[in-house]
């Protein structure tokens, strides 16, 4: 409808007033494939076309090999944002940036407790890790990988230490966040969206 000509002028134009935010675009861009699944509008695939080709001018740092997370940034640098543009049923990066993303995100956000949302070389880095972001990470490699028994063996390696130590604590509550290290610092007795992100982790070595 208006709405999707207007987004696909606003993209067009370079006019980022609705399109600031990767998360968002990757959100959108997402929203509008399943939209095109349905109806099946060339105007939706259009519209994805376009913010496809936002993400790679105006988000893409290729020499360090992230995504910024708002359009208007002046430095890059990963971030928990970075994520939603691999691992949504629909990537609204490339393939070749793909590949490039979860490369970064696993050297510089991923740990075997959970996800940084800054990478630890940020300003904004808080020393935390959060299990509610790993089933982000474990989709957007299998995303990549496939979903053969060799590659969910692969990625089950990633999450292990995760859940034994969840399992020490599940009758309580599921651990919001760690330090770095592994140290469980919880402060909250109960997350649900952090239980319902880990209950779909679960669900994805089955």
């Amino acid at each position: 409808g208006k709405c999707v000509i207007n987004i696909q002028e606003t993209l067009q134009s370079n006019s980022y007033d609705i399109v600031k935010s990767v998360e968002i675009v990757a959100l959108m861009y997402n929203t509008f494939k399943i939209y095109e699944d349905i109806f099946k509008d060339p105007t939706y695939s259009e519209v994805a076309d376009d913010m496809t080709e936002c993400i790679t001018k105006n988000f893409w740092d290729e020499k360090r090999r992230v995504l910024k997370r708002n359009v208007d940034d002046l430095e890059s640098s990963a971030c928990i944002e970075m994520l939603y543009a691999i691992s949504l049923s629909y990537s609204v990066a490339t393939r070749d940036i793909q590949i490039k993303l979860l490369d970064t995100i696993f050297r510089e956000l991923y740990t075997p407790y959970g996800i940084r949302v800054f990478a630890k070389t940020s300003a904004r880095a808080d020393g935390l890790v959060y299990p509610k972001y790993m089933a982000y990470f474990i989709e957007a490699n299998l995303n990549q990988n496939g979903r053969s028994y060799a590659s969910k063996k692969i990625a089950y390696n990633l999450v292990k230490e995760l859940f034994l130590d969840i399992g020490k604590y599940v009758k309580d509550s599921i651990i919001y966040a760690y330090s770095e290290k592994g140290i469980s610092i919880d402060s909250k007795v109960l997350d649900l969206y952090t239980i319902s992100e880990m209950i779909r982790l679960y669900t994805m070595f089955m």
